[in-house]
């Protein structure tokens, strides 16, 4: 590792350490409650909503790193020419899931602020997972997720002249497995009463939508250049699969008509959600298809690189509409905590990119 890395990881280290004891100091110490300093406390900062919003821009960011391991994945399996100039760069993102789990660590300083399900009872349209969320049980299979994709991107070789089909299919089936039961013990257990079969397909699609997308960036931005042709076309297949995951899991609990789980989509449309709503389904789907019709921009990775840029953007704002509204719906201070963090661990990953690309990838390297 570089001196520049080593700096990197002692900074998101110190920057983790000084996260959780702010968030243990803020939700279990200060003046009591019902008092007078406890209320003016509460007024000046409110650690519950620091420690959702912490999840919550780890949720937003996470997607990036941890949806390159699937690519790396399929194209050990697959094989094709726009790994050529893509798996190196999909390596670089997948090798950083380390330090994505390092900087979601926080949370553990005050879990029972973002997980309802530790601090009370279950409601009683999810009693019947009572087991499923016992705390103990949780723990080891969120430590089983963290061994898995923070170590996934190093099984696959990021060369792409060192093809593994067996292993990327070993590592598929583990990815998928990992992130599906991760996206439901990390996310959909925010909201205990809701429940969607499609939940972990879903996380799935937008995680390999996020990484590709910013691969594509990266690719326009540093090179190598991918193909133009194949890009587009994968372009196309990660914003329809998105699209059609999203539309039938909305249809499905539609049609069902269930309180329980209507009440997820009617929480996401009051209040200034709407609008979040059009900007990404706009910038995920409508768009990106209605450029993708035109031979120009297709054959330009340039106009492709702009075309992923609005989708990521999308992204962040479907990923903050998916979240947020689990805490306490559509209330302020998640959503400025959810703002700041986001930027925070943002710029985080943006350096840590940035010393990343200072180094020949393999493919250049010629290993």
């Amino acid at each position: 590792m570089t001196a520049a890395g080593r700096s990197l990881m002692l900074g998101a280290a110190g920057l983790t350490a000084l996260a959780a004891a702010a968030l243990l100091a803020l939700t279990a110490g200060g003046p009591p409650e019902g008092t007078a300093a406890g209320a003016a406390a509460g007024r000046a900062v409110d650690g519950a909503a620091l420690a959702r919003g912490w999840w919550a821009a780890w949720l937003v960011w996470a997607p990036l790193s941890v949806g390159a391991i699937g690519w790396m994945a399929a194209w050990h399996v697959t094989g094709g020419r726009w790994g050529v100039a893509a798996l190196p760069l999909f390596g670089l993102l997948a090798r950083a899931a380390p330090l994505v789990v390092l900087t979601g660590l926080p949370v553990l300083a005050a879990p029972e602020a973002v997980f309802p399900w530790l601090a009370g009872p279950l409601p009683e349209t999810a009693a019947h997972r009572a087991a499923f969320h016992d705390p103990v049980w949780a723990a080891l299979r969120s430590a089983a997720y963290v061994l898995v994709l923070a170590g996934a991107g190093f099984v696959l070789p990021a060369d792409p002249k060192r093809r593994r089909p067996g292993r990327g299919a070993a590592v598929a089936m583990a990815y998928a497995l990992a992130t599906t039961f991760a996206a439901v013990d990390w996310q959909m257990s925010l909201e205990p009463a809701f429940a969607s079969s499609a939940f972990g397909l879903r996380a799935i699609a937008e995680q390999m939508t996020a990484a590709f997308v910013l691969v594509v960036l990266l690719s326009a931005w540093r090179g190598p250049p991918m193909p133009a042709r194949d890009t587009a076309a994968l372009l196309a297949g990660v914003v329809m699969a998105w699209g059609y995951v999203a539309f039938m899991e909305y249809l499905v609990i539609w049609s069902g008509n269930l309180p329980h789980k209507v009440e997820y989509f009617l929480h996401r449309g009051t209040g200034w959600w709407p609008a979040a709503i059009w900007v990404l389904v706009l910038a995920q789907l409508v768009v990106p298809l209605v450029a993708l019709l035109f031979t120009r921009v297709r054959a330009s990775l340039g106009w492709l690189a702009a075309v992923a840029a609005l989708v990521l953007a999308g992204r962040v704002v479907d990923r903050i509409w998916r979240i947020v509204p689990a805490f306490d719906g559509a209330t302020l201070p998640p959503l400025i905590a959810t703002a700041g963090f986001a930027a925070l661990l943002g710029a985080l990953g943006a350096a840590g990119l940035a010393v990343a690309l200072e180094r020949p990838t393999a493919g250049e390297a010629g290993r």
